[in-house]
């Protein structure tokens, strides 16, 4: 097995996404670098096709430029963990707000931003949508109580998997 040394800095920085008493510093690692390549993916999802550049920058529209706002496929592994986390079900506004906190390094000013219908925070309808996208796929449940997220035994069977 490799040795590998880190900084005082990068290590309480690693801890930030451990959970206490259960993941390793291999756990952790793994975790980071989950986001990193669900990240990478992401990105080369939301890169401006030839024909959408003009002149030396991305078109625009209301919606603003592709790559400002985090991709919608990175809230999937956050939400996944946050509910398995919380006992496989939560009120949404308690699942947003660990997953904000679990997501926060990503986000920039434009996820922040209120939407242009005034509805929401972008960050918060993106998730939302994210949410809908795993209810289709069959790992949250499209039955729960109002304002509650759920996963199903397959989105158990998922997080599980994942966490090997």
């Amino acid at each position: 097995m490799p040795v590998v040394r880190i900084g005082d800095s990068t290590w309480d920085r690693l801890k930030q996404w451990a959970e206490p008493l259960e993941d390793s510093p291999d756990d952790v690692l793994r975790k980071v670098l989950d986001m990193a390549d669900e990240h990478l993916r992401c990105r080369s999802h939301t890169q401006p096709s030839p024909d959408k550049v003009k002149g030396n920058g991305a078109a625009k529209s209301k919606r603003g430029a592709r790559g400002q706002k985090v991709p919608e496929m990175a809230y999937e592994s956050p939400i996944l963990e946050t509910l398995y986390e919380m006992g496989g079900r939560g009120q949404m506004n308690e699942v947003l707000s660990v997953v904000e906190r679990k997501m926060k390094h990503l986000f920039g000013d434009f996820d922040y931003q209120m939407l242009p219908s005034g509805g929401d925070i972008r960050w918060r309808n993106t998730a939302a949508w994210r949410r809908l996208n795993l209810v289709k796929r069959g790992l949250l449940k499209d039955d729960s109580e109002w304002g509650v997220w759920e996963l199903t035994e397959q989105g158990v069977k998922a997080v599980e998997d994942k966490r090997g």
